[in-house]
């Protein structure tokens, strides 16, 4: 019987299913678990990556004495929460993290503002959009929504994304 390669339907986003041929190296066994800190580290690279950002911080919110000297646009990374199911094989648990991006720009003029954090949420989208994370289902690694934050003071206008990712967590291992 000969094997035959399954095309998925056009309809289904590139990130859903994994490529058929390996597009990196396998990732070797380290001594720790892979857990929602390994992740975040690799969010927050990515996030630095862009050059975007005059600071990528990890924090549940912006300061205003401690960066309102910063000129630039900032983005927080903040973890909100996570959810382990075994849907798939009862041996195994998928284990999905919620996670927001707050980014912060500031100018006088309203709509420079709108336009800067529209240029912003299009880099972050392209950045975390099906990325892998260093151990993480790049299908199930999204931006799920963002919306402004109405209580922005002038001149500062903040957008708020809700992303996810999902990595197989190893239910005898305590990292996370």
């Amino acid at each position: 019987m000969a094997i035959s390669c399954y095309y998925a339907p056009t309809y289904f986003s590139p990130f859903f299913f994994a490529p058929l041929v390996a597009t990196q190296a396998p990732l070797v066994a380290s001594s720790m678990p892979y857990g929602d800190r390994d992740a975040f580290e690799a969010v927050l690279a990515l996030l630095r990556s862009t050059g975007a950002f005059e600071r990528v911080l990890f924090e549940n919110s912006f300061d205003r004495d401690r960066h309102n000297s910063a000129t630039g646009p900032l983005v927080s990374l903040v973890p909100e929460g996570w959810e382990e199911f075994d849907d798939v094989d009862p041996a195994s648990l998928l284990r999905r993290v919620d996670f927001s991006l707050s980014l912060l720009v500031r100018d006088d003029e309203p709509s420079t503002r709108f336009d800067r954090l529209a240029r912003l949420e299009a880099a972050v989208h392209d950045a975390i959009q099906g990325a892998d994370l260093g151990g993480c289902l790049p299908g199930l690694t999204r931006i799920r929504r963002g919306r402004y934050d109405p209580r922005s003071l002038h001149p500062e206008q903040i957008l708020r994304l809700d992303g996810e990712f999902t990595y197989m967590n190893n239910p005898n291992s305590s990292a996370s």
